[in-house]
C-alpha cells in the first residue's frame, strides 16, 4: 500500500514540473508582442562612409543601408530610414523614437542600454598619422599627443585612461582626417574601413598611414531597444537568409573593395614573418630536394633495371617473329638459288650461246642481288640497338615487309589491301617502325577465321601528324580482353608468348608515338599508329 502512494506521488510530481514548463515556454512565447508599426524607424550616422552617409545627390546610401534593404525584403518588412548626428540616433532609440540603428559596435556598456542582432561584420579602429610622422608607431606612442576622435565614439574609453592626452572630438571621421592633414592633431583614431574610404576620396593615399595593431576589433550588429524581442527576431531571420542566399557577400564585396598604404611597423612584421616562413619554406625544400635526389638515384637503378628487362623482352618477341620470318625467307632464298644453280648446271653446255651468256650476265646479278637485300633486311630488323629517328618512307617500308611476309601471306590465303600515297613519311627509328608493323599483320593474320581473309593497310596526315593503320577482319576482341593486350605475357593464343603487342607499344613510346586499338567481337581489329611529323619540339 506505502509503494503505491509513494508511485502516485512521483507521477504528481512529473505531471507538475512538466505543466511549469510547458506554461513558461508558452508564455515567453506569447510575451514575444509583434511589431505595432507597419514601418519601422531606421536611424544612423548622417555621415560614416562607406557604411552610412548622403552622397553628392543627397541621397542615403552604403553597406548599412542596403544591408537593412535586403533584410527589410526577406523578412516581409517595410523600412523608413532617417539619417541623423550619431549621438541623436542613441538617444531616440533609447527613447524609444526610432526602431533601430542600422549599425552599432557591441560595446558591455551598449549591452546595457540596447539589444543586438547577430553580428554583420567585424568591426576594428586604427590610428592614422601622416606619413612623414616617424614617433608614432604603436597605440603607446599616443601619450602626451593630441588626437581626435569622433564625438560618441568607443575609442574614448581606453584612451582617456592614457597619461595627459589631449583628445579633440569631431563631428565626423572626415573633419578629423582634415585636422590632421592641416596638422591640428598628431593622430586620428577611426573605423578602419571609414578611413580608407576617405583617404580613398579625398586623394590622400600617399599623406597618411596606418600605425600600430587594429584596434577594438568587436562585433558590428544591428541594435534594437531594450527589450525589444520581435524586431530582433525579424532582423536575425532576414541576416541569416541574406548570408545563406549570397546577398550579404554581393553587398560587402561593393562596400569594401578599397586598399591602402600600411605603416612601417606593418610591414616590418609582416616581413619579418614573411622571413620566416620563407625560411621554414627553404630547409622544407632543402630536406625534399634532398630526398629527391635520392629518390632520384633509386629511381635511375630502377630504370636500368627495366630497360635490360625490356631489350631481354624485345629480343625474345624478335626471335618469335624471326621464327615466323624464317619460313618466308626460306622460301624467297631458294628461288634466286635455284636459278643461280640451273645457270651453274647450263654453263658448260651453252656457254658458246651467245644469248645464254647474255641472260647469265644480267640474271645472276640480279638474284645476288636480291640474296643480299634479303640477308640486309633480316639482319636489320634483328640487330638490337636504340633508336635512330629518320624521316621514313611508310610506302617503301610496307613494300619490304609485305615481302619478307609473302609466304605466311599466300598460305594463309591472305587479301592484303594498301591504301597508302609514295609521299608520306613518318620520323621514327626504321627498324623499330619495322618490327611494330611485322607484329601488327602476322597478329591480324592470325586472327583471321573467315573464308574471306583480308588485311587492310592505311596512311594519312593530319593537323601535324601522321596515322598508319592496319585492320583486319578477323575474330575481334570484347572490351575485356582490349584492357589487356599490351600487358607482358598476356595472350589468347595457344602458343603466343604474350610479347608482340607489349614490345610494340614500348616501341612507340620511344618513337614519341601512340597507337590506338579499336575492335568489335566477329568483326575485326584495327591498330593506328600515331606519330609526330619532324619539327615538333618533342621529337627533333
Amino acid at each position: 500500500m506505502k509503494r503505491n502512494k509513494k508511485n502516485v506521488l512521483i507521477f504528481v510530481l512529473v505531471v507538475s514540473i512538466l505543466s511549469l514548463i510547458i506554461f513558461y515556454v508558452y508564455k515567453n512565447k506569447f510575451d514575444i508582442k509583434q511589431p505595432q508599426n507597419v514601418v519601422l524607424e531606421v536611424a544612423g550616422d548622417i555621415n560614416f562612409p562607406p557604411f552610412e552617409y548622403l552622397d553628392e545627390n543627397h541621397t542615403y546610401v552604403g553597406f548599412n543601408v542596403d544591408l537593412i534593404r535586403a533584410v527589410a525584403l526577406r523578412s516581409g518588412i517595410e523600412v523608413k530610414f532617417n539619417p541623423m548626428k550619431w549621438e541623436d540616433a542613441c538617444e531616440k532609440l533609447e527613447q524609444g523614437e526610432v526602431d533601430i540603428i542600422q549599425g552599432m559596435k557591441r560595446t558591455t556598456e551598449r549591452d546595457k542600454l540596447y539589444d543586438f542582432s547577430e553580428e554583420i561584420l567585424t568591426n576594428s579602429q586604427s590610428i592614422f598619422v601622416l606619413s612623414e610622422n616617424n614617433y608614432l608607431n604603436k597605440y603607446e606612442d599616443l601619450a602626451r599627443n593630441t588626437v581626435a576622435i569622433q564625438k560618441g565614439d568607443v575609442a574614448i574609453n581606453n584612451l582617456q585612461s592614457m597619461e595627459k592626452v589631449n583628445i579633440i572630438f569631431t563631428k565626423d571621421q572626415e573633419d578629423a582626417f582634415k585636422k590632421l592633414l592641416n596638422k591640428e592633431v598628431d593622430a586620428f583614431i577611426g573605423n578602419t574601413l571609414t578611413g580608407v574610404y576617405y583617404a580613398n576620396k579625398l586623394s590622400i593615399n600617399n599623406k597618411l598611414k596606418i600605425v600600430g595593431a587594429p584596434l577594438n576589433s568587436t562585433a558590428y550588429s544591428i541594435a534594437v531597444k531594450k527589450g525589444d524581442k520581435a524586431t530582433l527576431e525579424l532582423l536575425n531571420k532576414g541576416i541569416k537568409e541574406i548570408k545563406e542566399n549570397g546577398t550579404y557577400d554581393m553587398i560587402y564585396r561593393k562596400w569594401f573593395g578599397q586598399s591602402f598604404k600600411y605603416s612601417n611597423w606593418y610591414v616590418k612584421n609582416t616581413l619579418k614573418y614573411s622571413l620566416i616562413a620563407m625560411c621554414t619554406f627553404l630547409v622544407i625544400l632543402f630536406c625534399l630536394y634532398m630526398w629527391n635526389d635520392k629518390l632520384k638515384e633509386e629511381v635511375e637503378k630502377k630504370t636500368k633495371s627495366l630497360e635490360m628487362a625490356n631489350e631481354s623482352l624485345r629480343k625474345k618477341d624478335r626471335m618469335e617473329s624471326l621464327g615466323i620470318l624464317m619460313a618466308g625467307i626460306a622460301h624467297e632464298i631458294r628461288n634466286p638459288l635455284t636459278s643461280i644453280k640451273t645457270y651453274a648446271e647450263l654453263l658448260p653446255k651453252k656457254y658458246d650461246n651467245p644469248k645464254f651468256r647474255e641472260m647469265i650476265s644480267k640474271d645472276i646479278p640480279y638474284e645476288i642481288e636480291r640474296l643480299n637485300n634479303l640477308i640486309s633486311e633480316l639482319l636489320e630488323y634483328s640487330k638490337p640497338k636504340k633508336a635512330f629517328k629518320e624521316n621514313v618512307n611508310i610506302y617503301e617500308i610496307i613494300e619490304k615487309i609485305l615481302a619478307l611476309i609473302s609466304n605466311k601471306i599466300q598460305k594463309e590465303k591472305v587479301k592484303i589491301n594498301i591504301d597508302i600515297t609514295k609521299d608520306i613519311f613518318v620520323y621514327a627509328d626504321k627498324n623499330h617502325l619495322k618490327q611494330i608493323i611485322i607484329n601488327l599483320i602476322l597478329n591480324g593474320i592470325e586472327a583471321l577465321n573467315k573464308e574471306q581473309k583480308s588485311i587492310n593497310i592505311s596512311a594519312m596526315e593530319s593537323l601535324g601528324k601522321t596515322y598508319v593503320t592496319i585492320g583486319d577482319n578477323g575474330c575481334g576482341m570484347d572490351k575485356e580482353e582490349l584492357n589487356k593486350i599490351y600487358d607482358p605475357f598476356y595472350t589468347t593464343k595457344a602458343s603466343g608468348t604474350g610479347l608482340g603487342l607489349f614490345v610494340c607499344y614500348q616501341l612507340m613510346e620511344e618513337n614519341n608515338g601512340k597507337i590506338h586499338v579499336s575492335s568489335t567481337r566477329d568483326e575485326g581489329t584495327s591498330f593506328i599508329l600515331e606519330f609526330k611529323n619532324l619539327g615538333d619540339d618533342k621529337n627533333v
